[in-house]
């Protein structure tokens, strides 16, 4: 279990939550996708009861609650709180907290996991095999190069515009450069601007 008021995502599909009364468990894990909302099933047991000798209704009392819903909508935590308080006679202040804090610790492990894809995928670079360096060196040091460059163009689906797809390709290519140079195409609309550009 987490150690207290912790998250504990050793297990990413059920990361849990446990203060000295109450532990939580998130069923399912947390999606990264959607940062404007937090959907999650949550799992609520009482697991150390304090004033065991106040319980009106033992039997319910003991049950664990499961509830699906987002973390960020404070009528459905606020109504959560409630239910929570209500079925499994705690204090709704201190469970209140305990979803806040919940909420703070899944937003920031999200946002951890979401920094360490994007760097997992910015790393990742496409390695050339030998064949392939040795195919491309062949095709960069051929006599006509301009001319071979704008023919594989127009086998890549771009028929027509000899002369405006070649000039655009070397402009594209300047990206690589210390000093990128710009384009703009202007022209009547459905005549193919976009599909040139691609």
């Amino acid at each position: 279990m987490a150690t207290e008021n912790k998250i504990d995502i050793s297990n990413p599909e059920a990361i849990t939550y446990q203060t000295e009364e109450i532990a939580y468990t998130i069923l399912g894990g947390i999606r990264m996708e959607g940062l404007d909302r937090l959907r999650v099933t949550i799992k609520i047991e009482v697991v150390n009861r304090k004033f065991r000798h106040y319980l009106n209704n033992p039997d319910i009392a003991a049950l664990a609650i499961r509830q699906n819903l987002d973390l960020y909508s404070i009528t459905q935590v606020e109504k959560l709180a409630r239910l929570i308080a209500d079925r499994l006679e705690v204090g709704v202040t201190a469970v209140s907290k305990d979803l806040s804090d919940i909420t703070g610790e899944l937003e920031r492990y999200r946002l951890q996991q979401i920094e360490e894809r994007q760097k997992d995928e910015s790393v990742r670079q496409k390695v050339l095999t030998e064949a392939e360096k040795e195919t491309a060196i062949k095709f960069l040091q051929s006599k006509n190069l301009l001319q071979a460059t704008n023919d594989m163009i127009g086998r890549s689906g771009i028929v027509g515009e000899e002369l405006n797809r070649l000039i655009m390709w070397l402009i594209y290519t300047s990206r690589k450069t210390a000093k990128p140079l710009h384009i703009i195409s202007m022209g009547s609309s459905g005549t193919g601007k976009s599909h040139l550009q691609e």
